[in-house]
């Protein structure tokens, strides 16, 4: 919670502070929103895409990737129903290899996700990606039997 106060007092002290949030990026293409996703930080996440609002969502690292992709992959999923809340489209972006956020739930055994995307959003449960796996291909190669099961 500290952080997040640190970064209210920041925005209230220099509302520069609200343009850096979507533009400055680390040396791997992640922004405030892909980092906070990523640490799992539920309230810094919610509160990022209350000021940023859709784009926060759907903003790609330089590899396509969005704060909809970490969550499913991670596995965090307050933050990936917080994002689909906000930005519903998000669960259809894919990155650089053609992957959908689907797709790396499925790759990670994260069922929860999957099924919230899939469920909730609408999402295409059987996401092919540019190499022609499906998500059945990758849960069964990551030894995800019951992702397998459920799709």
């Amino acid at each position: 919670l500290g952080r997040l106060k640190c970064l209210e007092l920041l925005l209230e002290f220099d509302s520069r502070i609200k343009s850096s949030l979507a533009e400055d990026i680390d040396s791997s293409g992640l922004s405030a929103v892909h980092l906070a996703t990523l640490k799992n930080r539920v309230d810094t996440t919610a509160w990022i895409v209350k000021v940023l609002g859709k784009s926060a969502v759907v903003h790609p690292t330089k590899s396509g990737i969005t704060a909809v992709h970490i969550a499913a992959a991670s596995g965090h999923l307050p933050i990936l129903q917080l994002l689909t809340k906000k930005e519903k489209k998000g669960v259809f972006f894919v990155d650089s290899a053609g992957t959908t956020p689907v797709y790396f739930a499925a790759q990670e055994g994260r069922l929860e996700c999957l099924r919230h995307m899939v469920e909730s959003v609408r999402a295409d449960a059987i996401a092919r990606c540019d190499d022609g796996m499906t998500t059945v291909h990758c849960a069964a190669q990551g030894g995800h039997l019951h992702v397998v099961q459920w799709l």
